[in-house]
This record gives structure tokens, C-alpha cells and sequence, in this order.
């Protein structure tokens, strides 16, 4: 099944990578001319740097019409009066400068982030996409009917985060640990141990999710591609956790990667480290390996979703700041579950997990994320 999906995903990024090269010339071929308005005043130094970038902006896509209006002039005022009046949540900000109007969007002031913000409604422009709000929802097992713009991406990371959470491999590999250190007899030891292996799956874990987030960002402009490969990727997982779920019904739970060469000499070696009760410095360094090898190893089995988070988080035209708050958030969300499961050793000396079952229900419930997430990002964007 991993073989499988690593074919899967590889058939994805050719396609990604195809539909880049293909659609990175769509905007230059689109039809019709979009308008950016502009309205700045004298002395604002903001306004100045915005005249430069729009300036560049002009020369990159020669389909947009940019106007710019000075606000000392009565005639700027009225109309800028006109697009606030569309635009009700703009009219907070009046008086404010510079301000600039595109489609359904509206910017104020400007940096370098407004300015990237600022180009991707003009690539969503000329790609044919007005920015209308539209009431879409879809139906999940158990969950119910979700609005997808009441859909926030705190709700998304939470969402996918927990499903993302409910891994085999990695759940087992944190059993694997817990039992291992119950034979030293000592809470803090299952303190120490089990949190330290944690702590190491979610800093690789979060380094991963962050370094797709990059790639997309620096990819971002190129928006109709992105969607494209959101789109196919979410397909590809989602006819990946089916078949997850069919064989969990059949054969139960069950970590493939365990049978991977370098997961089961690592669980050897972890293994032997405790049972010859070497040092607590040699043990707390076979820890923090062993718990690197399954979080890398394990990657690809369950990459679907952080991957398809990373991408919607990069469209999202979010700071730095905020992108690492949601990629926290979908972090901590995804080792809920483990942390329960590590809680409930430390004060119990005992190991619960789920149940077979509600692992089955999970992988189904993914899938329909999935599939959804492909026909959005495939037919209504």
C-alpha cells in the first residue's frame, strides 16, 4: 500500500509540475482587461513604494488597467465614496491611504506582503475568477453539514489535524516507548521518555508541514496550478484512505511501515537499549532518533493531508506570524490523541488506545474530507 501511494503521489507531482508549466502562461493569454483603482495622496511615503510596485505589476501582466486617483482632488473623493459603499467593511478605513480596489477586494496601506496579496487578486482576476462569495456546503459521516464558508482555517486545521492525528504508525510507535519505559518502574521516566518523544515527532512533524507551506508560498502567484494540484492531490488521497478503510474493515488496524527495514531496526535498537538498561543520556538519545526515523519514515503514508493543508494555508495570503499560529494549531490537533494516550499512562501506569473501529470510521471520514476538498478545488474555484 505505501509502495502504492508513494506512485500516487509521485503520478501527482509530475501532474503538478505539468499543470505549473502549463498554466504559469495563463495569465498573459487570459481575455479582457481587468481594473486595479488606486488612491493615494502627496507626502504619504506608503503611497510612493505602491506606485513602484504597481508599476512593475503593470509591466508583468499588460491586461491590467491600473487608475490611480489623488485624494485631494473632490472628484477622487466621490469615487472612492462609490467603492466604499460596495464594499461596507472598507468604510472603517476611509481617509486612510494608500487604498486599492480590485474585483471584490479591497487593500489598505502597503508592504510587501499587501503587495503579494494585492497580485494575487489580480492573477485571480485575469484567470477568470470574480471573487463571488458563494454558499457551498458539503455532508461528513458523524460530523454533519458544514458551511464551507463558515469553514474557517482554524476549523480546517482542527478537522484535519485530528484525522491526520489518528495514525497508526505513530500511535504504535508511542505504545512502543510507553511499554518499553514501564519496565524502569518510574513515572518520571514515562514522563521524561514519552514526552521527549512527542516533542521530537511534533518539532519534525511541524518542520515538514512548514517546508510544503514554503515551497507553496514561493509557488503561490501561480494560483490556478496550485488548485489544480490540490485538487488532484486530495483525489489521489482520498482513493488512498478508501482503500485504508476497506482493509481496516477486513483486517483491522495495521502499520505497514512497521515492516519497512529502517523503522524495524530502529525499533530493534530501541528495544535492546532498554532492555540492557543502558545510561538515561544513551536512552534519551535513542529516543530522540527513533522518534525522527517514524515521524520521516512514516511521512509519506499520511503526507495527503499536511501536504493539502500547506497549500490552502499558503493561498491564504496570511503573515509568517499567523501561517505558524494554524500550522501550531493543526499540530497540536494531530497529537492530541497521543497526548491523551501519554496523560493516561503517566497517572494510570496503563496504555489505552482506540479502538479498531473508530480508526475504521476515521479513514472513511477522511476520505469524504478529501473527496470534497477535490471537487472544490478541482470545479468551483
Amino acid at each position: 500500500m505505501i509502495k502504492n501511494f508513494s506512485k500516487w503521489l509521485l503520478i501527482a507531482t509530475l501532474i503538478f509540475i505539468t499543470a505549473f508549466l502549463a498554466f504559469a502562461v495563463t495569465v498573459s493569454a487570459s481575455e479582457g482587461e481587468v481594473e486595479l483603482h488606486f488612491f493615494w495622496a502627496k507626502g504619504c511615503p506608503f503611497c510612493e513604494e505602491q506606485k513602484v510596485f504597481l508599476e512593475d505589476l503593470r509591466d508583468k501582466y499588460p491586461d491590467l488597467r491600473i487608475n490611480d486617483y489623488s485624494i485631494s482632488e473632490q472628484s477622487s473623493i466621490d469615487l472612492l465614496t462609490g467603492f466604499i459603499e460596495k464594499n461596507p467593511d472598507a468604510e472603517r478605513y476611509l481617509g486612510s491611504v494608500p487604498m486599492t480596489f480590485i474585483g471584490n477586494n479591497f487593500f489598505v496601506g502597503f508592504n510587501q506582503e499587501i503587495g503579494q496579496r494585492i497580485e494575487n487578486a489580480v492573477i485571480r482576476e485575469l484567470s477568470g475568477n470574480d471573487n463571488s462569495k458563494e454558499e457551498d456546503s458539503f455532508s461528513l459521516p458523524i460530523i454533519g453539514d458544514i458551511n464551507v464558508q463558515d469553514w474557517s482555517l482554524g476549523a480546517l486545521a482542527i478537522t484535519i489535524g485530528i484525522i491526520d492525528g489518528f495514525n497508526v504508525c505513530s500511535l504504535g510507535a508511542l505504545v512502543l516507548i510507553l511499554s518499553l519505559v514501564f519496565t524502569l518502574k518510574s513515572r518520571k521516566m514515562i514522563l521524561l521518555f514519552g514526552g521527549l518523544f512527542i516533542l521530537i515527532t511534533v518539532v519534525v512533524y511541524g518542520l515538514l508541514v512548514f517546508m510544503w507551506h514554503q515551497l507553496f508560498s514561493v509557488l503561490g502567484p501561480h494560483l490556478l496550478a496550485m488548485r489544480v494540484f490540490i485538487g488532484l492531490a486530495s483525489f489521489l488521497g482520498g482513493i488512498y484512505f478508501i482503500k485504508q478503510f476497506l482493509k481496516f474493515r477486513k483486517e483491522g488496524p495495521v502499520c505497514e511501515s512497521a515492516e519497512n527495514k529502517i523503522i524495524s531496526n530502529a525499533t530493534k535498537k530501541i528495544e535492546e537499549s532498554f532492555k540492557s538498561k543502558k545510561g538515561i543520556l544513551s536512552l534519551l538519545g535513542g529516543v530522540i532518533v527513533f522518534a525522527t526515523i517514524v515521524t520521516i519514515v512514516e511521512f509519506p503514508c499520511s503526507a495527503v493531508f499536511p501536504v493539502i493543508f500547506a497549500g490552502i494555508l499558503s493561498q491564504a495570503d496570511l503573515s509568517l506570524g499567523m501561517s505558524l499560529f494554524y500550522i501550531g494549531m493543526y499540530l497540536f490537533f494531530y497529537m492530541l490523541d497521543e497526548l491523551v494516550i501519554f496523560l493516561v499512562a503517566v497517572f494510570t501506569q496503563k496504555i489505552w488506545i482506540t479502538s479498531g473501529p473508530f480508526m475504521t470510521i476515521i479513514s472513511i471520514i477522511g476520505a469524504a474530507i478529501l473527496f470534497y476538498l477535490s471537487f472544490y478545488y478541482l470545479f468551483v474555484l
